[in-house]
């Protein structure tokens, strides 16, 4: 067996050792292995569709008594939220958001701790902040008047709710037009 572990590192240039994975050539009881090297897998980058500018024009969010500074609201689903963008929701389980100045509740979805963490400051709103939404030259402001664990459509409700990631469920922070 040694002579063919040699004969290996002297046609491929190397110590047999040095070479991953093993391959089995099936040579009798003992079977005989030889080193192969592989090509090292790289994980291409991953690529995610940009979100899409809700359809209404270019709405912004902000949250100032958490340090959340204005971020562009783009409509979308699960893509749109894992791309760490603030989601206007549409689509879930037939429950779908709206934007100012539409009358339904504006629901807002991102992550908290993964994807950007861009709702990150959700948790820490207490009741009475201000969460403003803008358009153009418009403003609605929104105060915020409790929060809850939920995990069904049923949190969906008010003039604003807010939803973020939290282990076992979603974190809603609620607001109520001013």
């Amino acid at each position: 067996m040694f002579w063919m572990m040699a004969f290996f590192a002297m046609i491929t240039g190397g110590p047999w050792q040095d070479r991953v994975p093993v391959e089995d050539l099936g040579v009798g009881d003992r079977a005989a292995q030889v080193q192969v090297e592989q090509p090292v897998a790289t994980t291409p980058p991953t690529t995610t569709t940009p979100p899409v500018a809700a359809p209404s024009g270019r709405h912004t969010l902000t949250m100032p008594s958490v340090g959340f500074n204005s971020r562009d609201i783009y409509k979308g689903g699960q893509e749109t939220i894992d791309s760490g963008a603030v989601t206007a929701v549409t689509g879930w389980a037939g429950t779908s958001s709206c934007l100012p100045p539409s009358t339904c509740t504006v629901w807002l979805a991102a992550h908290r701790t993964t994807h950007g963490s861009t709702f990150g400051p959700v948790e820490h709103l207490s009741v009475g902040d201000i969460v403003t939404i803008r358009h153009d030259n418009e403003r609605w402001d929104y105060r915020i008047t409790h929060k809850d664990y939920c995990n069904t459509t049923a949190c969906i409700y008010g003039d604003l709710a807010l939803q973020t990631s939290w282990p076992g469920t979603r974190l809603f922070a609620y607001g109520e037009r001013v």
